[in-house]
């Protein structure tokens, strides 16, 4: 079997990416077809002309025009699954061996207690339905939207996790056999204040569907950026800065304060594998630090 390079990564893309990453694979892989053909003037690159040389160039290139560290990353990850495909197919002797960057180190960040406030507030105003005028759609939509977001706030879970939860998984106060990344599987304790919230708003349900929440996790990842909308929770560029993940570290800050840092509690709940990634989750901001240093000096000149 012969190819060209353009036809090897429509092969990949349709048959190795998913839906969902599909066409940011795609435009990534265009990106080193455009490299090669403003470099070399190669406007029909061949299997051949993807090699470990040209790929370095064509990061070095991407380095002194100034992409994101995330973007070089993503780039050569995607040339590296392209690499893989083409040695399954057995249209290149061995994989490619890619040196991706290392990803500096992100330390997770949760809300602010004022914006996890807001929040809840918005949540439960939204659940309780005082909006006037609304067909019943919509009404239904914004009670879902408000038990959600209480409910990842109360849970930790991530948002893949919480559009698979079934009504039939709510027993005796607990979810049960939540399945989790990597098909691990943990029972999640409910508080009183998410229980309260998940019977009020499964009581105003009018379906059969057996979900806690009526769509896949795309649609609850929009639902959690209108209530940021909402609130006016804006990065400077006017995007919303809140998504599901951020509900997750807040869980796990604030579990992290009740507990005194108990790193076992917090790992259990998260369905964390590995306990230094819950690590991360205790490593303070320079504003933790700052805000920490400033309170020892009022304490000593107090004393």
């Amino acid at each position: 079997m012969t190819m060209n390079l353009i036809a090897a990564v429509r092969g990949l893309v349709r048959e190795k990416t998913h839906i969902k990453t599909r066409s940011g694979v795609y435009k990534d892989l265009i990106e080193y077809l455009d490299f090669l053909a403003e470099t070399f003037g190669n406007h029909d690159p061949q299997i051949s002309d993807l090699t470990v040389e040209n790929i370095e160039r064509f990061k070095n290139v991407m380095s002194e025009n100034a992409y994101a560290g995330a973007t070089i990353r993503r780039r050569l990850g995607s040339l590296k699954q392209l690499g893989s495909w083409l040695y399954e197919q057995g249209l290149i002797p061995k994989p490619l061996k890619i040196a991706i960057p290392l990803k500096g180190r992100h330390l997770p960040k949760g809300m602010t207690m004022e914006q996890e406030a807001e929040v809840r507030r918005l949540g439960f105003e939204l659940l309780m339905g005082g909006e006037k005028g609304l067909k019943e759609k919509e009404a239904a939509k914004k009670k879902a939207m408000g038990c959600l977001v209480i409910f990842l706030l109360e849970t930790g879970l991530r948002i893949d996790e919480a559009a698979n939860v079934m009504r039939v998984q709510i027993k005796d106060g607990m979810l049960v056999s939540v399945r989790g990344k990597g098909g691990s599987i943990r029972d999640v304790n409910i508080t009183h204040v998410c229980a309260g919230a998940l019977a009020k708003y499964l009581a105003s349900r009018r379906d059969n569907d057996p979900r806690i929440f009526k769509g896949v996790d795309s649609t609850l990842f929009r639902w959690v950026k209108e209530v940021g909308n909402m609130l006016g929770m804006l990065k400077p560029n006017g995007k919303c800065f809140l998504h599901p993940h951020k509900f997750r570290h807040t869980f796990a800050h604030g579990m992290l304060r009740k507990t005194n840092n108990n790193l076992r509690h917090v790992m259990t709940a998260l369905g964390h594998k590995n306990i230094e990634t819950t690590a991360g989750y205790t490593e303070p901001s320079n504003d933790v630090v700052a805000d920490a240093m400033n309170i020892q000096e009022f304490a000593s000149w107090s004393g």
